[in-house]
């Protein structure tokens, strides 16, 4: 059973999912009309702030504090917070790009919802990272599904079905409670909600 939750904690990753919410953008919405090479530089262009670079750092950091196991908090405390600072970069991006508030906030509310993420870890709570990401995608196909985009019921079906296996595989790992798992969750989704919120009355205000 820990090996399927560790291949479902590979698969939902943190670095992951903003790809994911890239495909939902580009895939859900009327972006889908747009030529296949602009998706992919939309989707290429999140991936890489949001993917790659967190994952350089991520391994430059390992193999600098390798067999230093007292340094692991701290280690993934500064995970958490280049990964919020690529999300920022992530959320710039699209907004050079002029894509939908909708766009921008998924990005720009997944970065907020981490910065309280790792707020709350500094604390000493050890809050779900990996939940916090999957409740900003449900904040992202909540949001698209308020500007009436027509979202496929396979795709909510299928977020409810991994956000169940993720927190029930972060608990078989050991990794987080209930309680850690749902406080997650709720921080991400209320993050692209609220942040999305903002972003639209204040263009619907310029």
């Amino acid at each position: 059973m820990k090996k399927t939750a560790q291949i479902i904690s590979y698969l939902f990753h943190p670095y992951l999912l903003p790809l994911y919410g890239g495909g939902i953008i580009v895939s859900c919405s009327f972006l889908e009309i747009l030529p296949l090479y602009f998706k992919l530089l939309i989707v290429g262009g999140i991936f890489l702030f949001s993917g790659i670079l967190p994952l350089l750092f991520h391994l430059t950091l390992a193999l600098f504090y390798l067999n230093k196991s007292d340094k692991k908090p701290y280690v993934r405390l500064t995970e958490i917070l280049l990964y919020t600072v690529f999300l920022v970069f992530a959320a710039i991006y699209v907004h050079r790009l002029n894509l939908p508030f909708w766009a921008q906030g998924y990005l720009a509310g997944a970065a907020f919802s981490s910065v309280l993420i790792w707020i709350i870890n500094i604390i000493g709570w050890r809050i779900s990272f990996y939940m916090n990401a999957l409740g900003a995608i449900m904040g992202l196909v909540i949001t698209l599904q308020l500007a009436n985009m027509a979202l496929p019921i396979g795709l909510f079906i299928a977020l409810i079905v991994v956000t169940g296996m993720m927190g029930t595989a972060r608990q078989l790992l050991d990794r987080n409670t209930l309680a850690q798992i749902l406080t997650g969750w709720v921080c991400g989704l209320l993050g692209v909600l609220i942040i999305n919120q903002v972003f639209k009355y204040h263009l619907l205000s310029l």
